[in-house]
């Protein structure tokens, strides 16, 4: 028809506005994969990484590695002066070159792999390296020989004496007597910290590396309170039950007793806690003696076997005055022969005992065992008195017996018939 308008088809070519940027955003992204692919086929360190001081830029891993070992055979022979200063309030000290000791095939690969974790970021690494950015890996790769690590500890040691590390006092003082339980509370204790030194001095000396010198290193220090007892294994260790001595039928012996002993674990945590550092600390204890004593049971067996021994021989003897006589005369004997006051003491609880088991009044023979004691002057081992007598009238023992002997016959048949009288079976 005519002066109708033909409409164009769309759809033809693009333009240089599209294909353009496309085409450049292509040659790029094959630029910087191929950049990457060369990045992981290389064997060369990338630019600005350095280790143990030395720039291993470009360098193959072999090639790091003798450079590395040919760095550290001076600064790890004792004597070159390379060395790490250590302080610590007041102590000073060096650790030289030679206590370190860096491995260099592991460092030297560890540079290689800078950069190199993945495929498509290896070309990144590349750009980011080549343009400033920079990667030491001294600090990682230092450790102490076993020689270097000794000599380091034995220096930490006076450190902690030039710091008067203090600390807790062990033990502890158990009186029965006082009552008392004596604890000693120390100072804070300060030492070096062992795991914190350490990293320290290998800080220092890979610096030391890198930059031919460093900082003196300043040791850290803890301090801690003083350690508190275990009062619970000391009362464990202390506390036992009163127990009275015992005999042990097999053997007839006499078993210790035992005293009884505890204290309250939270008022010994409670008094430790108020007490000042260098305070001593005094616990009260709770001491329960026994009823029965070894001493005692041993003085009771003794008595009881003799009482029993003159309870038989006066078996079958109904006659009072004949059983208070036994007894003068028993108490006239041993005052001959020991002090008349030690006779009392034992033969009296023995009259006790001897009445009780015949079933006697023990009164009346307990009067004639005084009265044999008080009597017995035949020696002058009864008392002071008599050789106080001998020596100022110049008589002799035999004397002595003539004068004491009939006396004493006398008071005793004297003695029973009244005493026995009195109180009689």
């Amino acid at each position: 028809m005519d002066g109708a308008r033909v409409q164009k088809k769309s759809g033809g070519k693009p333009g240089p506005a599209v294909w353009v940027p496309a085409a450049i955003l292509a040659v790029l992204l094959a630029a910087y994969l191929g950049l990457c692919g060369w990045v992981s086929a290389s064997d060369t360190i990338l630019p600005n990484v350095t280790a143990a001081g030395l720039d291993l830029s470009g360098m193959t891993q072999a090639e790091a590695e003798q450079a590395i070992n040919e760095n550290l055979s001076v600064a790890q022979q004792a004597g070159s002066g390379w060395a790490v200063g250590l302080s610590c309030d007041g102590y000073i000290g060096t650790l030289d070159g030679s206590s370190f000791q860096v491995d260099a095939a592991s460092l030297a690969q560890a540079s290689l792999s800078v950069g190199r974790g993945s495929f498509f970021t290896g070309g990144a690494q590349y750009l980011r390296h080549l343009f400033g950015a920079a990667q030491d890996l001294g600090a990682d790769q230092v450790q102490l020989t076993e020689a270097g690590r000794t000599e380091l500890e034995r220096q930490l040691q006076a450190a902690d004496s030039a710091l008067g590390s203090g600390g807790s006092e062990d033990g502890y003082t158990a009186d029965l007597e006082a009552g008392t339980l004596t604890l000693v509370k120390g100072h804070t204790h300060r030492s070096v910290d062992r795991q914190g030194a350490e990293e320290a001095v290998k800080s220092a000396y890979a610096q030391l590396l890198a930059q031919g010198q460093a900082d003196t290193v300043q040791l850290p220090i803890l301090d801690s309170a003083p350690q508190e007892p275990d009062f619970q294994a000391i009362h464990g260790e202390l506390y036992a039950e009163a127990a009275n001595a015992a005999i042990d039928p097999d053997t007839c012996e006499v078993l210790p007793h035992t005293v009884g002993v505890d204290f309250d674990t939270a008022q010994a945590q409670r008094l430790f806690q108020q007490a000042q550092e260098g305070e001593t600390v005094e616990v009260p204890l709770t001491v329960t003696q026994p009823d029965i004593t070894q001493e005692i049971l041993a003085d009771r067996l003794f008595a009881d076997l003799l009482g029993q021994g003159i309870a038989s021989l006066l078996s079958g003897v109904t006659n009072g005055y004949i059983i208070g006589f036994v007894f003068y005369v028993v108490g006239f004997l041993m005052t001959s022969l020991l002090y008349n006051r030690a006779v009392s003491t034992v033969l009296i609880p023995l009259v006790v005992i001897t009445c009780s088991s015949i079933g006697c009044d023990p009164r009346g023979p307990i009067i004639l065992v005084a009265l044999s004691t008080m009597s017995s002057l035949v020696t002058p081992m009864a008392t002071a008195v008599v050789p106080m007598a001998m020596n100022a009238g110049g008589y002799s023992a035999k004397t002595c017996l003539k004068v004491g002997l009939i006396p004493g016959v006398v008071r005793g048949i004297v003695g029973t018939l009244i005493a026995m009288t009195l109180y009689p079976m």
